[in-house]
């Protein structure tokens, strides 16, 4: 065992400020001269250099940084203020000491567990600890993720009983003026330097051949009700037709896996096909690509969008920031009713059938001109040529379904008027044009201006030219893009896109997160970044399982999972239970289903640890990082990230 001298510190005193009622206590040191005027000792000056934890009159001494400086012997020790002055303890002896069982408690710790562990695997825990490790943010972040996805909601008056009852990263419990304040300081350019951090983590996490072949992003929005007065909230197009003001919320996620990897708020009443270009500037600082000491590759990302994001502007913008794109066009343009008239004779042969698929493709590849740098009051020049593959999509089934609901719509419509037509007839044999023309009916009216004609004697008769020019597209999709030449390719990525609405619907139905009741913006700012988090790891989750489910263990393990929702993944997983003592702790025996699920989710099987812990940890309104330093010395720095695995590190 080392042995360390105690050194000689410098005159030193207690000293105490009241702040909103709350008291703290600090160590000072002075120096002082006898005045042979006053005949007694005088203080020269006075330098704090420390502070007692726990913002009690006695106890711990938790150092300043420049003090250790100066007396770094200090750092083998604890050093207590006592009634008798200052008691030196050396930190090995503390630790290598026999802890005995005491102040025993259980904890819920089986959620726990596997939501950390996918916030490490997932490059998540360390991109949190990068950019919020002052004042031990990631760690109380970690622990509100943990919550907002074990209880799935976002009311966070409910956390303080919860953290008393389930183990988590910061094991403080957080009252709600601590988690408004926490949401308060986490600014827009943490959550930028956030993503730009997560980027590095999958990169080096997946390596540079990850980048080489296409990453098909999926891109889209919703609307999020809300009745409080945030700055965001305005009154605009909701997807889910409440009356209420709304944010828009733009998400990002891989097709592949489904996890979200970028995701913003604006303002309710912008629409979506204006938000691309503020969407590509973000990207380019999260990725941060121009900027060679960011050793970030720029992912070979091909953005797929629906119809809300269809315009030229939005082509132009992803051409113009090397960005691919696969969008799903309007038929209402007139270059794309061009390319699918003179496509239609080729879409139609029947050696353009998929078989897998059950339609006809045809891909018509364009040289398309634009701008590329546009200067603003100056006519576009179109410089810059790009070749366009249109893919052109028939499907006979949806043309059929479209055609016997417009008809039948139009049958009952033309019986109901040639109905009244009869009564007219009935009570006068020689109706006067007048009186035929002003017939109508209560519902199908439309049907009948559109696609009848009359005879002679005023009866509604079916035009099939009508309805042939109406239904002239039906059963047609046209997607184009800049970089997919296979027209299967593109149809089966557009088709993934579901995997972002199903994000959006962990986010808001799942997670119950459609309704925020913020009053300040800044402090949603941080909210929303935790529940972008949480529905991350959910949608981890629930793919793991699905996948799992595909395998051939899976069948050999005899244990089904496929109807497992959300809920009932962290309810059975909850029922793991784990004994902490002052030691350390252990989990209950782990076995059976539990640990078939654990093996589904990816996630190893819960560790049990035993080790020197202490509560004097810091508030949300101290420095961690000295506190820190002074608890467990220099080589013992990180031991609350080993009590939960937050980051791959563990």
């Amino acid at each position: 065992m080392s042995v360390f001298e105690i050194p000689e510190l410098p005159p030193m005193k207690v000293g105490a400020n009241t702040v909103r009622g709350r008291s703290y206590y600090y160590m000072q040191t002075y120096t002082h001269h006898y005045d042979k005027t006053l005949k007694r000792n005088v203080r020269d000056s006075q330098k704090t250099v420390g502070t007692i934890a726990n913002n009690q009159k006695y106890g711990l001494i938790i150092w300043r940084k420049e003090f250790l400086e100066q007396y770094p012997t200090l750092e083998h020790f604890n050093v207590y203020k006592t009634e008798k002055g200052l008691e030196f303890k050396a930190i090995e002896d503390e630790i290598n000491k026999a802890i005995p069982f005491q102040q025993v408690k259980k904890l819920l710790g089986g959620a726990t567990w596997a939501i950390n562990k996918a916030l490490a695997q997932t490059g998540i825990g360390d991109a949190l600890k990068e950019v919020f490790y002052k004042y031990r943010r990631d760690l109380k972040i970690a622990s509100l993720i943990n919550y907002m996805v074990i209880r799935q909601s976002c009311v966070m008056h409910n956390y303080e009983p919860f953290s008393k009852t389930h183990h988590l990263p910061w094991f403080k419990p957080l009252n709600d003026a601590q988690i408004h304040n926490l949401f308060k300081s986490i600014t827009h350019d943490d959550v930028m330097h956030f993503f730009n951090a997560l980027n590095r983590q999958i990169h080096k996490n997946k390596g540079p051949d990850f980048y080489k072949n296409n990453l098909y992003a999926a891109l889209d929005s919703t609307s999020i009700s809300t009745y409080s007065n945030l700055g965001q909230a305005e009154y605009g197009y909701n997807k889910d037709g409440d009356t209420t003001k709304q944010i828009n919320c733009l998400m990002v996620c891989e097709q592949n896996t489904g996890m979200p990897i970028y995701a913003k708020t604006y303002k309710g009443n912008v629409v979506d096909v204006t938000t691309v270009k503020k969407l590509l500037t973000d990207l380019e600082v999260i990725f941060n690509y121009k900027n060679n000491s960011s050793n970030i590759i720029k992912p070979n990302i091909v953005f797929v969008t629906d119809r809300g994001y269809d315009s030229i502007n939005n082509m132009h913008e992803f051409l113009r920031h090397d960005y691919h794109f696969l969008i799903k066009s309007k038929l209402s343009a007139k270059w794309i009713l061009d390319i699918v008239d003179e496509s239609r004779s080729n879409l139609l042969n029947d050696n353009n059938f998929d078989i897998f698929y059950e339609h006809h493709s045809f891909t018509q590849a364009i040289t398309y001109k634009y701008d590329k740098t546009p200067i603003n009051g100056k006519n576009k020049c179109n410089d810059t040529e790009v070749k366009i593959n249109v893919h052109i999509y028939y499907d006979e089934n949806i043309y059929q379904e479209k055609y016997k609901n417009l008809r039948f719509n139009i049958t009952n419509a033309k019986e109901e008027y040639n109905q009244k037509v009869d009564k007219l007839y009935a009570c006068n044999p020689t109706p006067t044009a007048q009186e035929l023309t002003s017939i109508t009916i209560d519902n199908g009216q439309n049907f009948i201006d559109l696609y009848c004609c009359f005879d002679n004697k005023g009866y509604a008769l079916i035009d099939a030219d009508k309805i042939q020019k109406k239904l002239k597209n039906a059963g047609v999709m046209v997607l184009i893009s800049d970089t997919v030449t296979d027209a299967r390719e593109a149809y089966a990525a557009y088709k993934n896109r579901y995997r972002v609405e199903r994000n959006f619907e962990v986010f808001k139905s799942t997670l119950n997160f459609n309704r925020p009741y913020n009053s300040n913006d800044r402090a949603y700012n941080g909210k929303f970044l935790c529940q972008f988090i949480a529905t991350a790891i959910a949608i981890l989750f629930e793919t793991r399982i699905k996948n799992y489910e595909k395998t051939l263990e899976a069948k050999k393990d005899k244990v089904r999972f496929n109807c497992y929702s959300l809920s009932r993944i962290i309810d059975e997983l909850n029922t793991i239970m784990l004994t902490m003592f002052k030691g350390g702790f252990y989990f209950d025996e782990i076995a059976g289903k539990y640990k078939t699920l654990y093996k589904a989710l990816e996630i190893p099987l819960p560790e049990s640890q035993y080790k020197y812990e202490t509560e004097n940890f810091d508030s949300i309104d101290e420095e961690p990082s000295r506190c820190h330093a002074q608890l467990f010395g220099r080589r013992r720095r990180g031991t609350l990230h080993q009590l939960l695995p937050l980051t791959s590190r563990d």
